[in-house]
């Protein structure tokens, strides 16, 4: 007779492969992806009318248009939302490949 594993097993055992790695690390991704699309919209936005009013605008003190104009919200020139819609896909892409068995050479890894 074979002892089929708990389920609680079983959610340890998922939760130390690469597997659940992999799948928060795409879930995250896209989250962010999303968040960097969003918040380059919004310097779009901005762009065009530096005194709009963003839906992200709660009161004075949480103000999201005072933080997109500051001089950290574009600190090579450019929103940082735009590295943010470079940089996420490349993530999404290795998280994808991993997830479909591809062994990347051990230096990538390291």
């Amino acid at each position: 007779m074979t002892l089929q594993p708990s389920l609680l097993e079983r959610a340890h055992s998922f939760r130390q492969t690469d597997r659940w790695i992999f799948s928060t690390m795409l879930f995250s991704a896209c989250l962010s992806l999303l968040a960097a699309f969003v918040l380059a919209v919004d310097a779009i936005h901005l762009a065009k009318d530096p005194q709009i009013a963003l839906p992200c605008n709660i009161n004075e003190v949480i103000n999201c248009s005072a933080v997109a104009r500051s001089w950290q919200a574009g600190l090579f020139g450019f929103p940082n939302a735009f590295l943010g819609l470079m940089a996420e896909p490349v993530v999404i892409t290795i998280a994808v490949a991993s997830l479909a068995g591809v062994r990347f050479p051990r230096a990538f890894e390291q």
